[in-house]
């Protein structure tokens, strides 16, 4: 290298330009994550207002007294289970749904939920007002559309 600096000095050549300074390191703040580290990311969102909403649903559906409803808000619903809805929707004349989550177990895709409240219907034997107790605990999936009920029990 020096002899080839002799030779551009003597044929008036300039002497090459030296390699440029490398790249300073990154810095970080005073116990802060070092400047490499990747962001987490952020928690996945609360997934039990999309849960009480869904049980919202299912009561609405369960008050238009349809059981095409009531499949569309519970698409696990089973055959055995449409079936006492339709026997019981032939007996009412009107029906209302009061729903409570009163626990929730929710890991990643799946959750469980406890149930609780009553039907508020119309006796058809007594004609008067009935409030019937209501617990049950529902198995839920999530998927590409959303959450939804697996099986109640």
């Amino acid at each position: 290298a020096e002899a080839a600096r002799a030779e551009a000095a003597r044929a008036g050549a300039a002497p090459a330009a030296p390699a440029p300074p490398a790249a300073p390191a990154p810095v970080s703040p005073p116990g802060g994550p070092p400047a490499s580290a990747a962001v987490p990311p952020a928690p996945p969102p609360d997934p039990a207002p999309r849960i009480r909403a869904l049980f919202d649903a299912y009561a609405r559906a369960v008050e238009t007294r349809n059981v095409d409803n009531i499949r569309r808000a519970y698409p696990g619903l089973t055959p055995e289970q449409a079936r006492e809805w339709e026997r019981f929707f032939t007996a009412i004349d009107d029906i209302g749904v009061e729903l409570q989550v009163t626990r929730l177990d929710v890991h990643g895709d799946a959750g469980e939920a406890g149930l609780a409240g009553v039907y508020v219907f119309t006796d058809p034997g007594t004609r008067r007002p009935r409030r019937d107790s209501v617990s049950f605990v529902a198995t839920l999936q999530r998927d590409a559309r959303g959450w939804r009920i697996e099986s109640l029990r």
